[in-house]
């Protein structure tokens, strides 16, 4: 499956651009495969056989499938990560995602072959002449000769590698496609001529740094030079990166283009969001990294998480049923017995207060909007006299929220995080509940009545709010163990990246704790990782294990902070070392930084005799990195480099908040010539000679502000890279090359030209988003062996750029409006809230009401009234662009009054 998931629950999915190497070092996409199909799957594990053997593929049937009807068919080719031999893993990533999460709108049947060939180049594992490509097609022809296909809509998709073969098979095969769509692939521009009769959808993301989308952008030009061409159409997403399938196949206008590819049916896709995540694939740890991150969690942060709470809070915690409530009383100087059966509750969640206390333990405030009992039936026994009654209804909370205020102490226990309960605190005032009438009274014994027995329950239920309380807190053990079911940290936070630096390529990790400590202004969290095997099938007798040393450091400050050991990186890339997938061929790397090295030509200027077995043979050069990278702070940099702004280091247009002195080292980065005979496609490729680079290169990576709402990271290369190298042959040997000096230009030159093509590119640090609140990334630090990011609490901004004073109002998520706040012209407004803020507005006989999102910047405008010559001001949400913050004429605001009532 692909290593890009940006998935996730936490929406801070890209941090720091560390190891460029990483994006075209390693397969594109991580493979993990396992035979079979879990119970809810959608797909069905078919095998072909051929005089190679037996193959596995995977095969999809729309909902209501019968032979009675012909349905279209989809053709869909995996990218380079997919490759195996299982049949399954090809449906975990792009169209079979999709069909997995909503199989009701895709009605074709779909078949997935995969590529078995693990060693070959990435682009060429499905062109038409490949025994993949061929088995593509044979697979295709058995499905359409076993089930109802309409063999006049053959669809043709797929991506990355996939893309490339979507080209290349239907150049192969023109006539058979209805329509065909290759997403973040190319192709040979050659091919638009054979393809200029089928209708074509070609896909690719603007910020693709795995296959460049150039590669497009060719195949665009060629087809726009056709003189007769009018069904073949290029799209580029926006903010698209190289995993553009979840942006794509989730559309159902995609779907409707796809089984009629007419102009009316295409969709704009320049903005297109992501719809589809990837299917897990099976967990197989290979490694365990103890000690590799610490998390700090402030009570501010907590305030953050608190808003977040109520939505995901189970209603199935929220009900139940008690025992039965057993209690005397006296009416007109009888003594009676009373009982209360089935009694159930319902209560309504409306607000949530997390915080350490002084103590060291944790407050959990739940806070009832109401809580409604029901006491289905009730049994009065005296001395002479006795009463049934039916339901009666008690309501608790009727005018002001009812707080439950639960306190327990973290502790870990295998592993997990658990919650020792530590007793619990609720108040409930008289005025605060109310009891109906009971229904259906009987009464037996003389002067016994209905009126009596209604009068005397009710009152009598109203003097027992103190065993009401107790009840509610006796709620508070099972609350507990429901929370402690929910608090799995891989559950949490299921996109593992979300922990991890790099913007592609994370390996998958599960997060395991390892110590847990709590003061009066939050807690600290350390972490184990658990990374998967990226090729095994079996889980493994004993997973390597790392041991870190005990010296991760976060502060006791209340926001957000975490903290990573940076030899994750280099363990995570010494497992893609030891199970053999840490390389790429030469002409597989984005750009054209390495064509150079794909001469032939060029081997022979630089190897001497080594260049003479070679003259009439196929040629091959394969990239590999055979040792882990050294990565952390650059040894000359200052003690806490990322605090220290460098003269030469400029942030643009955008405000420059910090600097990281960085330097990657890789001390055995091979690239081998490799020859095979012409005439023999399917004939292994034999090592010819193998060059041996060590390097070294320095970065600055710089933690901007472009605008109020952004926060970015942009690399640089600092110093010139450092290279040395030597020819190394097949037994171990090293031998003279013929000129060393050109080697080493010629890779420096390589490596800087790609470096820097891939370090122009800004990468976002997306809010910490839980959709009713979130933090905002304020530090970004690389310091020794530690990488330490910083979240606060964002600041929602605005200014009044009109001619006149500016009056509005303001609310949270639980408060009141606030009273009129005042706006002068050229002043600015701050409210530091971790929620999306409403605000609202009398402007003439209309009312402005707006939900401002989280920490956004807006601003009062002068635009024209309802007279031509007047104007008035209009709240604007501002766009990128450059900060100007005016330092003289701010006022900080507060938001008003506490939320939800003050907590008891």
């Amino acid at each position: 499956m692909s290593w890009c998931s940006r998935v996730m629950v936490c929406r801070w999915k890209v941090w720091l651009l560390v190891l460029l190497l990483c994006l075209v070092l390693v397969p594109l996409q991580q493979a993990v495969a396992e035979p079979g199909f879990p119970p809810d799957s959608v797909f069905k594990l078919k095998t072909f056989e051929d005089q190679r053997g037996v193959h596995k593929y995977s095969l999809f049937l729309p909902e209501g499938y019968t032979d009675s009807k012909k349905w279209p068919v989809v053709l869909f080719l995996h990218g380079a990560g997919e490759r195996g031999t299982d049949g399954a893993s090809p449906t975990r990533v792009g169209l079979g995602a999709a069909l997995q999460e909503r199989p009701e709108n895709y009605p074709f049947i779909a078949v997935f072959p995969q590529v078995e060939d693990t060693t070959g180049r990435y682009l060429e594992g499905w062109v038409a002449e490949s025994s993949d490509g061929k088995k593509a097609i044979q697979i295709l022809d058995a499905v359409i000769n076993e089930y109802s296909v309409d063999r006049d809509h053959q669809i043709l998709t797929g991506w990355s590698m996939g893309g490339y073969g979507v080209w290349s098979l239907a150049a192969a095969t023109p006539d058979r496609w209805s329509a065909i769509m290759p997403l973040s692939g190319g192709g040979d521009p050659e091919w638009a001529a054979k393809l200029s009769n089928t209708p074509i959808w070609n896909v690719h993301g603007e910020h693709d740094f795995v296959v460049l989308p150039e590669e497009s952008r060719k195949m665009e030009a060629a087809f726009k030079a056709l003189k007769e061409n009018h069904q073949t159409y290029f799209s580029y997403i926006t903010n698209g990166a190289h995993d553009i399938w979840k942006n794509v196949y989730g559309y159902t206008g995609v779907v409707k283009w796809l089984l009629n590819p007419v102009p009316e049916n295409r969709v704009d896709l320049t903005l297109a969001e992501a719809l589809i995540k990837t299917l897990p694939a099976p967990f197989v740890p290979a490694l365990e990294l103890h000690r590799a991150a610490k998390i700090r969690v402030g009570n501010e942060a907590l305030e953050m998480f608190s808003y977040a709470v109520p939505s995901r809070i189970p209603t199935d915690m929220l009900s139940g049923q008690l025992e039965n409530i057993q209690t005397t009383t006296e009416v007109e100087g009888y003594a009676f017995n009373v009982v209360f059966g089935g009694v159930s509750y319902q209560a309504q969640l409306k607000r949530v207060l997390l915080q350490t206390t002084p103590d060291k333990l944790l407050s959990i405030k739940l806070g009832f909007e109401r809580i409604a009992l029901t006491l289905g039936n009730t049994a009065v026994q005296g001395r002479r006299h006795s009463a049934n009654a039916g339901p009666i209804q008690v309501t608790l909370g009727t005018r002001e929220p009812l707080w439950l205020d639960i306190r327990v102490e973290p502790y870990l226990e295998s592993g997990r995080i658990k919650l020792r309960n530590r007793g619990a605190n609720l108040i409930l005032d008289h005025n605060n509940m109310q009891v109906s009438l009971p229904a259906g009274i009987t009464v037996e014994g003389l002067g016994m009545t209905r009126e009596r027995v209604s009068r005397g329950l009710v009152n009598g239920l109203y003097n027992s709010r103190g065993r009401f309380q107790q009840e509610i807190q006796q709620l508070a053990p099972r609350i507990v163990r429901e929370l402690e079911k929910r608090l799995d940290l891989n559950e949490i936070v299921k996109d593992s990246s979300s922990v991890w630096p790099l913007p592609v390529y994370a390996p998958r990790i599960k997060m395991r704790p390892n110590s847990i400590s709590v003061d009066s202004n939050g807690f600290s969290l350390g972490l184990d990782f658990l990374v998967a095997s990226y090729v095994d099938h079996e889980p493994s007798e004993s997973p390597r294990i790392v041991e870190n040393e005990d010296n991760l450091e976060v502060g006791t400050g209340p926001a957000l902070e975490i903290v990573l050991a940076t030899n994750t990186m280099t363990e995570a890339m010494r497992l893609m070392i030891e199970e053999g997938i840490s390389f790429v061929d030469v002409e597989d790397i984005p750009g054209t930084a390495f064509d150079r090295w794909a001469d032939r030509a060029f081997w022979k200027q630089i190897l001497a005799d080594e260049g003479k077995p070679f003259p009439d043979a196929h040629t091959r050069v394969r990239m590999s990195i055979n040792a882990p990278l050294e990565f952390g702070p650059h040894v000359d940099a200052s003690i806490d480099p990322a605090l220290t702004v460098a003269e030469n280091v400029t942030a643009g247009e955008a405000e420059l908040l910090s600097v990281s002195h960085s330097r990657l080292a890789l001390t055995d980065v091979r690239l081998t010539l490799m020859t095979k005979d012409p005439k023999r496609f399917s004939q292994r490729w034999k090592p010819c000679c193998t060059l041996q680079f060590d390097l070294s290169q320095q970065f600055d990576f710089t933690f901007v502000k472009p605008s109020h709402t952004q926060r970015e990271i942009r690399v640089g290369l600092s110093d010139p890279m450092q290279v040395t190298v030597k020819l190394v042959s097949e037994d171990g040997k090293q031998s003279p090359l013929a000129s060393e000096e050109k080697a080493i230009l010629e890779f420096r030159t390589a490596m800087q030209n790609w470096l820097g093509k891939a370090t122009r590119q800004s990468m976002a640090v997306p809010d910490l988003d839980m959709e009713s609140a979130g933090l905002r990334a304020s530090r970004l630090a690389l310091h020794k062996d530690q990488l330490v990011v910083d979240f606060e609490t964002p600041v929602v901004r605005v200014i009044n750029t009109s001619k006149e004073q500016q009056r509005y109002q303001t609310r949270g998520p639980y408060s009141s409006w606030s009273e009129d706040w005042v706006l002068e012209p050229g002043k600015t407004h701050l409210f530091t809230v971790p929620y999306p803020m409403l605000y609202r507005r009398n402007a003439g006989e209309v009312q402005e009401l707006y939900t401002l999102p989280l920490g956004a910047d807006a601003e009062f405008r002068d635009v024209a009234g309802v007279n031509p010559e007047s104007q008035v001001g209009r709240l604007f949400l501002k766009q990128r662009q450059v900060v100007q913050d005016p330092t003289d004429d701010k006022e900080q605001m507060t938001t008003s009054g506490p939320d939800l009532g003050q907590a008891q």
